[in-house]
């Protein structure tokens, strides 16, 4: 089975992902790689393995071929659709294949769902971005030390995310205090001047 090569982050490439299916490489803008949910990002994989798999550079047959995969690794079919949906921009079909191709996913995802049911998809199976780099592992798509390099980097963006939280949260505690300062600071200068104004009445009394 050919599988995924190698795969290289790259800022210079106008799409979220682009392979080379030839050399088995896949290319990936790590700006808008982060800011997709692990189902779209597995979807992504599965999309630009279907171009090395298939040895072609046809966007519909990627598709295919990669929904087939998504839906045996037990994903639920719906994300494959939310994949496609981020390529919208500002919520706006620009490219119109890309449109055509989130309508013939609907239709796929419809097609599938009556014949396995619904509820064949209420629990998914792959739960986390790490689960589906295992399960992409054991089908041959994808190398472990590929497999590796990709989770660690989840990993990374996940810490990083982490303490971009407890930065603001510090950040927040600190204008806390800051404000309790402040206003503990014109307390003890109101109590001040009540203190001089009553002294002066009572010595101009």
């Amino acid at each position: 089975m050919k599988g995924i090569k190698d795969i290289q982050f790259s800022r210079e490439i106008n799409g979220l992902a682009v392979s080379i299916p030839d050399k088995g490489v896949i290319l990936i803008n790590p700006d808008r790689w982060g800011k997709l949910p692990y189902e779209e990002r597995l979807y992504v994989l599965l999309h630009e393995y279907g171009h090395i798999k298939g040895k072609t550079f046809n966007e519909f047959e990627a598709d295919e071929i990669a929904f087939k995969h998504y839906v045996k690794m037990g994903l639920d079919p719906d994300g494959a659709v939310r994949a496609l949906e981020a390529l919208k921009k500002n919520g706006r079909w620009v490219n119109p294949e890309h449109k055509q191709r989130a309508m013939i996913q609907i239709q796929r995802v419809n097609k599938h769902k009556q014949s396995k049911g619904i509820a064949a998809y209420q629990g998914c199976q792959v739960a986390s971005f790490a689960g589906g780099m295992a399960a992409l592992q054991s089908l041959g798509f994808i190398s472990q030390g590929l497999a590796s390099i990709l989770t660690a980097d989840e990993n990374l963006e996940a810490t990083k995310a982490q303490a971009g939280a407890s930065i603001e949260n510090a950040r927040a505690q600190v204008s806390i205090a800051q404000m309790a300062a402040e206003n503990k600071k014109s307390l003890i200068i109101a109590a001040v001047l009540i203190t001089l104004i009553i002294a002066a009445a009572i010595v101009f009394k």
